[in-house]
């Protein structure tokens, strides 16, 4: 039993570093779309400065990314706090 708890414990890690890896690969405009999707049922209770800490970026960077997708009618953001409005843009855009 412990063997398994070690084994699936490793594994939990892994794929969080897989995930870590592969977001940093991505330009910041396809990271936070996707960041977006994931968390959208959270979005009211998320900060952008949150945001700009999980995605490990400039809070200027995100605030431009943002704008941008704002003027893309994808996003819009209110009270610092953002909401999706094409989400089927969005998921043409990842895929």
């Amino acid at each position: 039993e412990f063997n398994f708890l070690l084994i699936s414990s490793l594994f939990d890690k892994i794929k969080i570093l897989e995930k870590k890896l592969s977001q940093n690969a991505l330009d910041l405009r396809t990271r936070l779309l996707k960041y977006l999707l994931e968390n959208e049922k959270n979005l009211d209770t998320i900060s952008q400065k949150q945001i700009a800490i999980d995605l490990n970026v400039r809070a200027q960077s995100l605030s431009r990314v943002l704008k941008e997708l704002k003027i893309s009618e994808l996003i819009d953001t209110k009270k610092g706090r953002i909401e999706i409005l094409n989400k089927d843009m969005i998921m043409k855009e990842l895929w």
